[in-house]
């Protein structure tokens, strides 16, 4: 997960080894993940709190934009509000294997992702990996599947 540093108050705990946040990465490259963190901040705007585990990811970009994932097993909660609007999730997946291309993905693995949230002119509801997003942010997600299509060329979770 990438953050944004400039939050104060901020509290972060990370382990990463052999990695880069993809964000960051140049095109044409790849990275290989094994993690684990919590992230607590608390700023005029509102708070949040994130704590996440997961074995391996491996995360490879194209030149052109497209970047594909490989993703082992993971767990993660979190919570948070503020002028963006708010968000509570939990999330466990067993595996996953995602690609996109501009504003459209697709994932593909075993999921429980439940929660609900209405952030950032997007409204989205899950219970047990199966739910749907509407805004900015589109998906449509059924236990083993999500599509995707974004409004702008966006950070997906």
């Amino acid at each position: 997960m990438c953050s944004d540093s400039s939050d104060q108050y901020k509290k972060k705990i990370t382990h990463n080894v052999f990695s880069t946040c993809s964000d960051d990465m140049p095109p044409g490259k790849h990275t290989l993940h094994q993690y684990s963190m919590a992230d607590a901040s608390l700023t005029a705007k509102g708070a949040k709190s994130y704590a996440a585990v997961g074995l391996q990811r491996i995360i490879m970009k194209h030149k052109d934009g497209s970047e594909a994932e490989i993703a082992l097993p993971s767990a993660s909660a979190g919570a948070e509000y503020g002028e963006d609007g708010f968000a509570a999730f939990g999330r466990a997946e067993a595996i996953r294997v995602s690609a996109s291309t501009g504003p459209v993905g697709v994932k593909l693995g075993l999921a429980a992702d439940t929660g609900v949230g209405v952030k950032n002119g997007t409204v989205e509801a899950k219970v047990l990996g199966t739910g749907f997003s509407i805004g900015k942010k589109t998906s449509i997600s059924a236990w083993v599947m999500n599509f995707l299509l974004s409004a702008a060329s966006s950070k997906r979770s």
